[in-house]
């Protein structure tokens, strides 16, 4: 091939071709490299890169120039160049050429423009910045495992969650160390039937950060197959679900602390969805009517349970719900599957939205047979009491007595024996009997009483 046609090659090639000396002077430029620099090829040659490329980065290139004559080592490098008032990127080769005797005499530089890959590059990175962005809000991360060549890739929340940094990890290095010692074996299991098919890849599981911190983790993962369907990599993501389970947990435990409240105060809940007519109860309540949860339909009312004679009213406060009113306080009876009858004390209120239409009713049922019957007890027993202080006679004030015969005068004017008004103002009942001086008074001159009292 001559030079001529080989220079006639070189100059409708499409990526910029420099050629200089040692002296780093432009001896042939194509010409699209001239193109970019806004002349012809005859505009620049003989000048060196400084003195026609009036850039920054041209004393940096030189420089990159120098070191390729003094080491004789091809370097490859990506540089941008500013055209018509657009940011161009080039991959640059710069290839020493030796002439006969094996000494350096020519440097070529053929560029490609990467601006669309650097453009994709760009974007990738924003895409990879806000990925891993959004990763750590969420307490989200994504990895991926070559099953062939059993290595890693993973994003920097994984490496958060579990406490680590990447250097402390490397790529060939397993998180199943980290894993909870109770967990361990369930994982690995979970990990087996996953890869023979026989798992959708949903685990949770609790790990043990380097810093001694347990957290919760939530993982899923796909399989992908080969045309053999042998599992060749596994793609996945794990979640952070700490606080979610630690607020499951703390409502598990006021949940059962309010369960317990109510079973201690016998008192029921419900929630009414006027919307989608269903009701949520709590246990208590049915404890209270002597039914189960799995006997009533979320949407089945208890009217069935209610008294015949209280039932209507009851209708009718359903009714005034759905209307958007509160029917208040009540107190109803209620009859038990096994026939016993007991009192409740029901409330309700009505919850209405921004227009005024009912969506929600919230209330309770507290059952109050015990102290009804407290109540009842007491009301006879004050009754009782008022009828036994109905029939206690008193004595009380002054009452004239006489001094000699001590007869009393009554409060009608006559006198009476004592022992008479005693008997007929309070229960007392007299026996007769005689005291020791009246007998000495009456029958001491009798012989009789001489021979007793001698005795």
């Amino acid at each position: 091939m001559s030079e001529n046609l080989y220079r006639q090659l070189i100059d409708i090639y499409e990526s910029p071709i420099n050629v200089y000396d040692k002296e780093l002077r432009l001896i042939f430029m194509n010409r699209k490299s001239a193109e970019i620099l806004g002349g012809k090829p005859e505009d620049f040659t003989g000048k060196k890169l400084n003195e026609y490329f009036l850039s920054p980065i041209a004393e940096d290139m030189m420089e990159k120039h120098r070191k390729i004559i003094e080491t004789g080592q091809a370097v490859d490098f990506e540089i941008p160049i500013e055209y018509f008032g657009k940011i161009i990127w080039y991959w640059s080769h710069v290839q020493p050429i030796k002439d006969k005797e094996g000494d350096i005499s020519m440097l070529m530089v053929i560029s490609y423009d990467i601006t669309e890959r650097k453009k994709a590059e760009e974007k990738l990175r924003q895409t990879e910045n806000l990925l891993n962005r959004v990763q750590e809000l969420a307490h989200f991360a994504s990895f991926e495992r070559d099953l062939i060549n059993n290595s890693f890739e993973r994003s920097d929340e994984l490496y958060r969650i579990f406490g680590i940094t990447h250097d402390e990890f490397g790529s060939q290095g397993r998180l199943s160390q980290w894993v909870h010692p109770d967990d361990r074996d369930y994982v690995e299991k979970q990990l087996k039937l996953m890869l023979s098919g026989n798992s959708t890849g949903q685990v949770e599981f609790r790990i043990i950060r380097p810093d001694g911190e347990e957290r919760f983790i939530s993982s899923n993962a796909d399989i992908i197959f080969d045309g053999n369907s042998m599992p060749v990599k596994i793609m996945g993501y794990v979640q952070d679900i700490t606080e979610r389970k630690m607020a499951e947990e703390e409502l598990q435990q006021s949940e059962y602390l309010l369960s317990q409240a109510q079973e201690l105060a016998h008192l029921g809940s419900y929630e009414w969805d006027i919307v989608n007519d269903r009701i949520e109860r709590s246990d208590e309540l049915f404890r209270i009517i002597g039914i189960t949860r799995e006997e009533v339909a979320p949407e089945e009312r208890l009217t069935q349970y209610i008294h015949a004679d209280d039932r209507d009213n009851i209708v009718k406060g359903y009714q005034s719900m759905k209307a958007g009113h509160s029917i208040g306080p009540k107190e109803l009876r209620i009859i038990r599957p096994d026939g016993e009858e007991r009192v409740v004390f029901a409330n309700e209120d009505v919850i209405l939205d921004d227009s005024g239409v009912p969506v929600k009713s919230i209330g309770y049922l507290l059952d109050i047979t015990e102290r009804k019957k407290a109540e009842k007890e007491r009301d006879q027993l004050i009754l009782e009491l008022k009828h036994a202080l109905n029939n206690i006679k008193t004595l009380k004030g002054l009452l004239p007595i006489c001094s000699n015969c001590k007869k009393i005068r009554t409060d009608k004017g006559y006198w009476s024996q004592i022992e008479v008004y005693i008997q007929s103002h309070t229960d007392a009942l007299f026996t007769h009997s005689i005291c020791p001086v009246c007998i000495e008074k009456l029958y001491g001159d009798e012989d009789w009483h001489k021979e007793i009292h001698n005795k």
